[in-house]
């Protein structure tokens, strides 16, 4: 069981790396800074991709993680867990 050599094992370590990457963009760019440099770069400068999905290379801070949520209409909830810690 597995991939073989070849395309659809390189299409599926890409794809897992881009799922790793948004889930996680800091530790993406802790294990593989050369991988998430290279998605950041492919995403980033797609004439489609663009305008749907951006990776950032700088770490936000704190002040921007609440503004985010701000433009995103957060209300600090948690749906599952209550007030945000």
């Amino acid at each position: 069981m597995g991939y073989k050599k070849g395309i659809e094992a390189d299409r599926e370590l890409m794809a897992e790396a881009i799922r790793a990457y948004m889930a996680n963009p800091n530790y993406m760019k802790t294990v593989a800074p050369k991988t998430a440099a290279r998605i950041r770069a492919y995403v980033n400068e797609h004439k489609d991709l663009k305008h749907i999905i951006q990776f950032n290379s700088v770490v936000g801070t704190a002040g921007g993680a609440a503004g985010a949520g701000v433009v995103l209409g957060s209300d600090g909830l948690d749906s599952e867990r209550g007030p945000a810690q």
